[in-house]
Formats: C-alpha cells, structure tokens, sequence
C-alpha cells in the first residue's frame, strides 16, 4: 500500500510536471529522498546505416530525459538531501563496434553525472551511476529485434559491407547476465548509503571491460576486433 506507481514519459515535459506536481503532493512537500533516472532505449548497428532519428530519439531518451527530470525534481530533493541514482552502463566506458550510438548516450550520462555530483555537493545531494554490464532485461532483445528489423531496411550495399555482422547478431546468445535484483540492490544500497560511491560497476563483463579501457588504445582495438566475425572484404 506504500508504492503509489505514476506514469512518466521522460521525453514530454508536461508529463514531467505533472508527476512532480502529484509526488509534491503525496510527500506533503517534505521533499524527496532519492530520484533514480532508470529509462533507457537501445539502438545497435553499424555507424555508416545508422538512422539518425531514432539515434536523436535515443538520445533524448537516456540522456536529455536525464536532465529534465533532475531539474525539475531538485527542489524536492534539495529538502531532503536526497540521492541521484543515473543507471548507466560498461558501455559508457568502451565503445565496442556497432553499439556506438548507444555507448554515446552512455558516454554523454557519464560526464553529466560527474558534472552533477560536484555542481550538488554544496547543498549534500548524492549522485552516482550505475555502471552495469549484461542484465536479464528485455533492453538486450529489443536491441537485437530493432537491429533485425532495420536490417530489412537497409539497401543491399550494406548486406555486401557488414554480412558477417548482420548474421553474428542473429546468432547471439546473452551470456553472464546479471539477475535485475542484483542492480536493484546496489541502487537501494546507493540510496541508503551514508557515503555512496560515485560509480557502482557491477559484473564480471563490465570489471572486463573496465580493465580494457586502460590498455593502450592500438591493443584494445586488436583484442576487440579479434571477437568479431570477419566482415569488409
């Protein structure tokens, strides 16, 4: 009886407001004990096709719509010294080939959180990311099913390009993923936390590719591109 749920579309700022209008109510203007900016959209495929609307709708969704809420949502958190949570991703630390403008959105999160969490620190407002590698959610499959789905789109040139790519992507299995809960946990652990950390990376895939992002960048481009089906020629 707790959980009062409410529909928001982090894209439409009247939605926006309406929420805020209606959890300023039920908090009884006492303000907010934490905001955590979860929405997030997938896009996959190769930069050259890549459908330039659905990467500025993307974009508005996981990093705009990021933005939006925080500003409208801080006054109510600044009363209570409140927590943000922005879920990020591994992909926000290396941008692996054809899921590029999907590392860009989380890329751009990242350096707005880390602006965020020094901007806030006078007023003791938390901020962390959450920087995840595969989940058991349903993002994955929309990515491939988006990918699928463009892939019939794309003029025959592309198929003679990226073949090998398309066909691999088909194939693809979710391996090592993480449970939901587990991230749950580590956002309710950044919520209640006296001293949150400013990232969270979470599973054996993402400590993976943490470490990579520090190789010299001529080596990590040769071990990534040894896991790619061969494909241009």
């Amino acid at each position: 009886d707790s959980l009062i749920p409410i529909m928001i579309d982090v894209c439409d700022h009247e939605s926006i407001k309406t929420a805020f209008e209606r959890i300023a109510q039920i908090t009884d203007s006492h303000g907010l004990a934490g905001l955590v900016n979860n929405a997030g959209l997938p896009l996959a495929g190769p930069l050259e096709y890549l459908d330039l609307e659905k990467f500025r709708h993307q974009l508005e969704v996981n990093l705009v719509g990021v933005v939006a809420m925080t500003q409208t949502f801080l006054p109510l958190l600044r009363k209570q010294k409140g927590r943000i949570i922005n879920m990020g991703s591994i992909s926000g630390r290396v941008a692996l080939p054809f899921l590029g403008p999907y590392a860009a959105s989380k890329f751009a999160l990242r350096a707005i959180t880390d602006s965020m969490r020094v901007e806030l620190r006078p007023w003791g407002i938390g901020v962390s990311i959450i920087e995840a590698g595969n989940v058991e959610t349903p993002i994955r499959q929309k990515a491939l099913d988006g990918f699928a789905s463009d892939l019939q789109k794309l003029p025959a040139s592309a198929h003679s390009l990226y073949g090998p790519i398309f066909q691999a992507s088909k194939n693809h299995a979710q391996r090592n993923a993480m449970k939901p809960s587990v991230v749950a946990r580590i956002a309710e652990q950044a919520l209640r936390s006296r001293k949150p950390k400013p990232r969270y990376v979470l599973g054996i895939d993402a400590k993976i590719i943490a470490l990579i992002q520090r190789l010299p960048t001529r080596v990590r481009d040769a071990l990534i591109a040894r896991r790619l089906p061969k494909y241009g020629n």
